[in-house]
């Protein structure tokens, strides 16, 4: 049998099998997927790349070296594994409400967010963006990131979050604080560096 469950919106610790995205809040639900593994919760950053390889992973079979995504059946297996040290996303500014996105523009530009998530922080630069948000590939010159075209940061101490609902979480911009510009420097030269072009 095998049940893969994803969520993007729950958070919480649960001690069900789920393997938690420590960013954009993905949960794969693993429990009858590999029955010899012990239930446990981990913490490791995974991203959506990671469930195709995975799958195949599970399935028994070698996973293609050329797929983007590493699989997270060796996290599963031995809890001490390390896993991934950084994660990539790239997502409008948008919200849903059920009916229609609403997306953010600043001056009445579209920006895309292009985050970076280590152990304990997130930090995103939001870019001017050309291309159609949701149909980017289409009628759009380059959907590569426009560095220099920087509209605002931000970042989020995943340290010392005590939020236990989606909707509480990531509420206090740290970027502009002079406390933290030794780590959005940083984090700005590691997002520059391994974001690949499309």
């Amino acid at each position: 049998m095998l049940l893969v469950q994803l969520r993007r919106d729950a958070v919480g610790a649960r001690g069900d099998g789920f393997l938690h995205a420590a960013d954009d809040r993905l949960d794969l639900a693993s429990r009858d997927i590999a029955p010899e593994l012990e239930l446990q919760l981990l913490w490791q950053l995974v991203e959506e790349v990671d469930i195709f390889p995975s799958l195949i992973d599970l399935a028994g079979i070698t996973v293609p070296q050329d797929l983007q995504g590493t699989s997270w059946v060796p996290l599963l297996k031995n809890p001490q594994t390390s896993g991934k040290d950084f994660v990539l996303m790239q997502y409008p500014h948008c919200t849903a409400d059920n009916t229609v996105h609403k997306c953010w523009e600043a001056n009445d530009t579209q920006a895309m967010g292009y985050s970076i998530r280590v152990a304990d922080w997130r930090y995103t630069e939001w870019l001017e963006f050309d291309c159609d948000r949701h149909n980017p590939m289409t009628n759009c010159t380059s959907v590569a990131p426009q560095w220099d075209r920087q509209l605002g940061v931000e970042l989020y101490d995943h340290s010392t979050d005590p939020s236990q609902t989606f909707g509480d979480f990531e509420n206090v911009n740290l970027a502009y604080l002079p406390a933290h510009e030794g780590i959005v420097a940083e984090l700005h030269q590691r997002l520059r560096s391994v974001w690949v072009p499309p």
